[in-house]
């Protein structure tokens, strides 16, 4: 193999190495990512949204509890609150149809919201039913 082509299989590998290294770097979230990227500063609003709200109970147990926690459970708040769930929000159609804390927590107001792909997932699939 001739030099130049050792030179020229070299640039190429460092060229695409650095695209995929990249590519990694620019999309995969990370907390430092203020610092790489520069933050942007919100104004605050002092218009906070609510949503309507439609209080019902919970829906029938059997169809979102397994037979064997059925036995255990009779009501749907306690089954909740023994599983160590802090908070339980269903939200229909930009309407929250039921909201209920757990185990002393309360309803506070949070200034920042975190998501997590499996409340996002778990949000879809009682959307979906």
């Amino acid at each position: 193999m001739s030099i130049i082509r050792k030179i020229i299989l070299g640039f190429l590998f460092l060229f695409f190495g650095f695209l995929v290294f990249m590519y990694f770097y620019v999309t995969i979230p990370n907390v430092r990512d203020g610092e790489k990227l520069g933050r942007i500063k919100f104004p605050k609003n002092e218009n906070v949204f609510n949503f309507p709200q439609n209080i019902q109970p919970l829906p029938v147990l059997n169809t979102w509890l397994k037979p064997k926690s059925l036995e255990k459970y009779t009501d749907g708040d306690k089954f909740l609150a023994d599983h160590n769930v802090i908070g339980f929000l269903v939200l229909h159609k930009d309407t929250i149809v039921y909201e209920n804390y757990f185990n002393g927590f309360k309803k506070v107001i949070l200034h920042r919201f975190f998501g997590h792909q499996s409340f996002s997932y778990a949000v879809v699939r009682l959307v979906n039913r």
